[in-house]
């Protein structure tokens, strides 16, 4: 949507988004102080990543951000089938196997619209599968990390004997 013509409109919109980056940035902090992980994206051109509101976010001890193009995990236009969206996307986070997942670059040579020139850009919109499958591949290896057996078959059979007491107590 263009607001040229009409910058009271886009102050509104600016003014309900700062809102919701105030609890963004409240909640990234909130997770860091206790000792979690966060990881947040927008594209690499949004408005975002000037904000003010947004600079306490640069302070945390840890924080690190990367770029990644969506065409690297897979999403096509709809208007074009089979041609991938080069969308280049900021990531954020305090954990760098969490940014790792996510820095993949456009492996070119293909030609590919930019997300911005194709008309529908809902495909753009939604993480393809083989990126949501890497973000939690990354949350994975960092839970095991922290508690080795958390994924061996007796810590399966320690969840389903709690989660089958908890059930029980509803």
């Amino acid at each position: 949507v263009n607001y040229t013509h009409r910058p009271e409109v886009l102050e509104e919109r600016r003014q309900v988004d700062r809102t919701y980056l105030k609890k963004l940035v409240a909640r990234a902090l909130k997770i860091h102080k206790d000792g979690r992980y966060f990881m947040f994206e927008n594209p690499v051109d949004s408005a975002l990543w000037n904000d003010r509101v947004f600079d306490p976010t640069w302070r945390i001890m840890g924080i690190d951000t990367v770029t990644g193009h969506m065409c690297a995990y897979g999403p096509t236009a709809v208007t074009t089938p089979g041609m991938p969206i080069k969308k280049s996307m900021r990531w954020v986070s305090n954990h760098p196997r969490l940014l790792q997942a996510v820095c993949l670059r456009c492996p070119g040579p293909a030609k590919h619209p930019e997300h911005h020139v194709v008309k529908e850009t809902t495909p753009s919109q939604t993480y393809p599968p083989e990126l949501a499958h890497a973000i939690c591949q990354a949350v994975v290896d960092i839970a095991r990390e922290h508690n080795p057996s958390r994924f061996c078959d007796g810590a399966t059979d320690d969840y389903k004997q709690i989660a089958s007491s908890v059930k029980g107590k509803e």
